[in-house]
């Protein structure tokens, strides 16, 4: 049976199509204006670094968490929705032999608040063992996944260094959380011994369109991220991921489902203020970051330097795991 997201995990507000560019800030922008002729005060303008929450990926305040979420879904911090998971479940499934079921392990790296394996959990029966190393959602995951019963396990570790057993996991699954990984390398390596000899490993990313990591568009864009971002060109990641003994990587580019997610969530700005009621004054400002954070990376993928794509390899057959 095909995977596909659980719809009792979230609604598909967040799928991919429609919406314009212009509605990410002609909402807020209304908003804040007539806010403004009203006599009312607000804490902070828009960028200012005391009332900017995505300046530090340790500040994950509780109504980030629920302002995220509601942008982007029940469990998600990133764009997409439904259809980016149930794309990267596609992607699980290709060529795959051996589909996951119960008493198969799956491994997440990046989780976020768990929301991509609690739905494979669900759908699958499969035991997930996810890993985030922003200590600022470990806690709000950790709660989240308790609330759906699934079979996820959350943890703070670095990528890289997971601490689990050669051969542990049939699959494992990544969304944007390689980028940040400075040694990328010492990462794909890390994952490979980790997969059984039929396991495979999905991940989403971004990846230079050049061979320039220094390009401006980048640099300026890396330099605005709560962290450094580190990111390949397609051709030098497929590389690497054979050398290491990956069959040959399949990227699809999903740059356009990317940034359609992106102006969908923000589509919602106006029945997100309306329904807050008197709390739309405190929420404006998350509002107004997160919508800077995400017109930043847009703006980066439209630029042409950058492409996202979905990752999938399975382990070579003919090649020694270990």
């Amino acid at each position: 049976m095909a995977l596909t997201a659980d719809k009792t995990l979230a609604s598909s507000r967040a799928s991919s199509g429609g919406g314009s560019r212009s509605g990410l800030f002609g909402k807020l922008a209304a908003w804040w204006d007539s806010d403004s002729q009203s006599g009312s005060t607000t804490r902070g303008k828009p960028g200012h670094p005391q009332s900017d929450p995505t300046v530090d990926d340790a500040v994950w305040p509780a109504a980030r968490v629920e302002l995220i979420q509601r942008l982007f879904g029940d469990g998600l911090v990133w764009p997409g929705g439904e259809a980016m998971v149930n794309r990267m479940f596609r992607a699980l499934e290709q060529d795959s032999d051996l589909p996951l079921e119960k008493d198969s392990r799956v491994v997440e790296l990046g989780a976020g608040l768990g929301g991509i394996g609690a739905r494979l959990a669900q759908q699958t029966g499969a035991t997930v063992t996810a890993f985030e190393d922003r200590m600022g959602l470990i806690d709000h995951g950790t709660a989240w996944i308790e609330k759906t019963g699934a079979s996820v396990k959350l943890d703070r570790r670095e990528l890289n260094d997971t601490g689990l057993r050669l051969g542990y996991a049939d699959a494992v699954i990544a969304r944007d959380s390689f980028m940040a990984v400075r040694r990328k390398k010492h990462l794909f390596d890390h994952v490979f011994h980790l997969l059984k000899p039929t396991g495979r490993l999905v991940f989403t990313d971004m990846f230079l369109t050049g061979d320039d990591p220094e390009c401006p568009e980048v640099a300026v864009w890396s330099a605005m991220e709560p962290r450094p971002m580190h990111l390949l060109n397609p051709q030098t990641a497929r590389d690497w991921l054979y050398e290491i003994g990956f069959t040959m990587p399949d990227f699809t580019d999903i740059t356009d489902a990317y940034l359609a997610g992106i102006r969908d969530a923000f589509s919602q700005v106006g029945t997100i203020l309306k329904e807050a009621g008197p709390d739309a004054l405190t929420l404006q400002p998350l509002l107004v970051a997160e919508a800077e954070y995400w017109t930043r990376r847009s703006t980066l993928l439209e630029s042409g330097e950058v492409r996202a794509f979905c990752v999938s390899a399975g382990v070579f057959q003919g090649g020694d795991v270990y």
